[in-house]
Order: C-alpha cells, then sequence, then structure tokens
C-alpha cells in the first residue's frame, strides 16, 4: 500500500510539474536589447594581427572609407611619393595641415589614418576643413599590420611613413607624432635623399 500511495501521487505531480514548464515557456526571460550600432573592440576578436614594416620593402596594401570620396586602396597611390600618419584621434592628425604646402610642391601626398567612424571624419574634415584625406580604421586592423595598434589600451600608436613611388617604405617613425614641421623635413629628406638599399 506504500508503493501504490507513493506511485498515485507521483503521477499527480507529474501534470503540474509539466504545466509549470509550459507556463515558463510560454513566457521567457526578458532578453537584453540588441544593439543597433556596432560596437568598435581589438582587430577581429580572436584573431591577433601584429605586423612589421621593414625599410625597402612594400608597404602593406590595404582599402579603407575615406573623408573625402571614395573608399581608397593604398595600391592605387603608386605612383606618388605618400606620407601615411596614423593616430588614434582625429585631432591629433589635423595640425599635419600646416604642412601641406611645401609637400603639395614637393608632390607628397598626406593621408591619415585614425580609429573613427567614416561619418565623424566627413564632418570633421568638412567642419574644420582638413584638406587631406583621412581614413577610417575603425578596428585597428590596418594599424595594427603597420605594427602601430596597442591591444591593452585597444587604441592606435601614433606613428608615420613614407612610401616613395613604388609604395615602397623609405621612412617609418612609431610610437609618436613630432610636430607638423619635422614631419616635413624628414619626409622632404628622404625624398630627396637616396633609395635604401632594396632586399
Amino acid at each position: 500500500m506504500k508503493i501504490s500511495t507513493a506511485a498515485l501521487l507521483a503521477l499527480l505531480t507529474l501534470p503540474a510539474a509539466a504545466l509549470a514548464q509550459a507556463v515558463d515557456q510560454k513566457n521567457p526571460p526578458p532578453q537584453p536589447p540588441l544593439r543597433k550600432t556596432p560596437v568598435a573592440s581589438a582587430p577581429r576578436d580572436g584573431t591577433l594581427i601584429s605586423g612589421a614594416v621593414y625599410l625597402g620593402e612594400l608597404a602593406p596594401d590595404f582599402e579603407l572609407e575615406a573623408s573625402k570620396g571614395p573608399p581608397l586602396k593604398l595600391s592605387a597611390t603608386r605612383g606618388h611619393w605618400i606620407l601615411l600618419a596614423f593616430s588614434d584621434r582625429k585631432e591629433h592628425l589635423a595640425p599635419l595641415g600646416q604642412i601641406l604646402a611645401p609637400f603639395d610642391s614637393a608632390g607628397i601626398e598626406l593621408l591619415g589614418v585614425c580609429r573613427e567612424k567614416t561619418y565623424v571624419l566627413k564632418g570633421f574634415v568638412e567642419r574644420d576643413r582638413v584638406r587631406f584625406r583621412m581614413l577610417s580604421d575603425l578596428t585597428g586592423e590596418i594599424s595594427a599590420m603597420y605594427g602601430l595598434y596597442d591591444r591593452l589600451h585597444s587604441s592606435i600608436v601614433p606613428g608615420f611613413f613614407v612610401l616613395d613611388l613604388e609604395g615602397r617604405v623609405r621612412l617609418g617613425l612609431l610610437g609618436r607624432l613630432p610636430a607638423p614641421k619635422e614631419i616635413a623635413i624628414l619626409a622632404l629628406d628622404t625624398k630627396e635623399g637616396p633609395p635604401p638599399e632594396g632586399p
């Protein structure tokens, strides 16, 4: 008789448990809202990108959204001398506009790479009348290819490269952006100096 009472109680509680589960499935717990805008993170989660750029070698190619015109592919700039400047913030690159006059006469194009959204760069360039193109490296992948991404602080390290007509690296400075006049002197001297001995 003890067995039949226990079995009867088990049978009676079974439908109640099933009913409770059914009610829980009809009202699932609320989910956190989805983000409508992407969140910038370190270069592609799980993929460690770390590059090194060497003098005399071709600069790593990339394509980034630009503040003016269509996306820019670096290899499309071959045939021109390029000063490629990196910084985490657009405001750190804007003062480089002071050196455009000597660069224009020397045939050097200035490109700035920073970790800002394209629409922010477009507004900044229009509002502050910045006369050179700024490129959006929101994920930091391109900066990492050039050895200029700080994973610890999730930011782009300042630095610049001078590329010759073939797209080869003729000069690089990593870790800081000197005063614009100093950058101009370095870039102009690099252009006028002898080519580096190739690999």
